[in-house]
């Protein structure tokens, strides 16, 4: 399986962009981190039922707007479950057809153009009779960032988990109100004015085998249909709220309209994801000053590079931090442990897969080691403390950060969500968490 590139959605050519793009592989490491097992269906009478899930990413794709790089993929499980309105549900118990009862479920990664924060959730879409029989009962066209425009029923989300975040009432491909589950999923919401109340069916078939899909002769996303070693679905309803939609009605998609709206805003104690430490800036480096901490022939006293002032090459760059300073992973990948006593000291290699290359990140002087050998990270773990370690001890306390690209040594600042300016080491841009 390659998951080096990201492949185009039919019709949402000119959507892709090279910035801050997503990859499979990274979203991959991103969820493999989150331990996807159990998904929880719960009602509004306190009922829950677990799901074994997985995911399957032979089916990944990955889109991007102005705003946010997404990776979507479909899920696995030990059994059928998903959401129906009441119309549908009505017409499955009517006629038998089981085809009424299917929602559209995705799990969804999306990456924050403007501070690289990076989201899962698992994304749901639930139509009404009038639109899944028109569909031909094949939602699957509907993706994060763009909806049918017939659509009409609701978009959820959820967390990996199963807990219910947000989500959408959609009208003729137009949001008219949005969903909130109720503080108390007791008797106190049936209580309540009918018209903020809704009620989905949320069901569940047992099997002792995983539903799988694959892609048909007609080029289609089909479900494997099996009725053996399977239980009776098991139905109960889940009660949510429904609110006003302020400002005009919107085909949705990404953002705040339409999309997933996270309940963990992002922390201002933690770095930009793909910055090292939280507001970083480039350590002065002796009579070479701020100038030396950069990449390149930026020192002085040494034959190295060509003649001038600078004449002595530094193969990364110095940030400054004081003592102990915890040292984040600005990419996911797989961290590697060394010690060299003469050059970098305590030091990490994390090696990731960014926009289909291969690069390796190094951090070096470290004072402390907080991950094992051979361990995947996510972006923004905590891999270690800054220090003076190897060749560093006279100097004061930084993290050194060398990066390869398939290789060979390349500059890092392009790594950073932080902007330097290459010449003086100035920062050029705004912290994400000012934004």
């Amino acid at each position: 399986m390659c998951f080096n590139g990201c492949e185009k959605y039919p019709g949402d050519e000119g959507l892709l962009s090279e910035k801050s793009e997503l990859t499979i592989e990274e979203a991959k490491a991103f969820v493999d981190n989150q331990n996807l097992l159990l998904f929880s269906l719960k009602s509004g009478d306190s009922q829950e039922h677990k799901i074994n899930i997985r995911t399957n990413w032979d089916f990944a794709k990955c889109i991007n707007n102005e705003k946010v790089s997404v990776v979507e993929t479909l899920i696995e499980s030990m059994g059928r479950f998903g959401f129906a309105t009441p119309e549908c549900f009505e017409e499955w118990k009517a006629s038998g057809d089981k085809a009424y009862l299917y929602s559209m479920s995705k799990l969804v990664v999306i990456k924050l153009k403007k501070t690289n924060q990076m989201y899962s959730f698992i994304m749901t879409v639930a139509g009404d009779k009038q639109y899944v029989e028109g569909k031909h009962f094949d939602l699957y066209g509907n993706t994060y960032l763009k909806r049918d425009k017939n659509l009409s029923g609701y978009v959820l989300f959820h967390n990996l988990d199963g807990k219910f975040v947000n989500g959408w009432v959609y009208c003729d491909g137009q949001i008219t109100n949005t969903v909130i589950e109720p503080e108390n999923l007791d008797m106190q919401v049936r209580l309540k004015s009918a018209l903020n109340v809704l009620s989905l069916n949320q069901w569940y078939e047992e099997c002792e085998f995983w539903i799988t899909y694959y892609i048909g002769s007609d080029g289609n996303i089909h479900i494997t249909e099996y009725t053996e070693s399977c239980r009776d679905i098991l139905v109960f309803l889940g009660y949510y709220e429904t609110g006003d939609f302020e400002g005009e009605p919107t085909d949705g998609g990404g953002g705040t309209s339409g999309g997933y709206t996270p309940n963990n805003p992002i922390d201002p104690n933690l770095p930009c994801s793909n910055d090292p430490i939280k507001n970083p800036t480039i350590a002065s480096s002796g009579p070479s000053g701020q100038h030396g901490g950069l990449f390149g022939c930026v020192r002085q006293g040494d034959n190295d590079c060509s003649e001038g002032v600078y004449n002595k090459f530094h193969g990364g760059i110095d940030i400054s931090a004081d003592y102990g300073t915890d040292i984040y992973s600005m990419y996911s990948g797989t961290a590697k442990i060394h010690y060299e006593p003469g050059g970098l000291g305590n030091y990490i290699i994390v090696s990731s897969s960014i926009n289909g290359q291969s690069v390796w990140i190094y951090y070096g002087h470290l004072s402390a080691i907080n991950i094992s050998n051979n361990q995947l990270v996510n972006c923004g773990t905590i891999i270690g403390r800054s220090g003076n370690s190897g060749n560093a001890g006279s100097t004061t306390p930084h993290v050194h950060i060398q990066t390869f690209v398939n290789g060979t040594r390349v500059s890092p600042l392009q790594y950073f969500y932080t902007q330097f300016d290459p010449n003086t080491g100035s920062v050029l841009n705004d912290p994400c968490n000012s934004l």
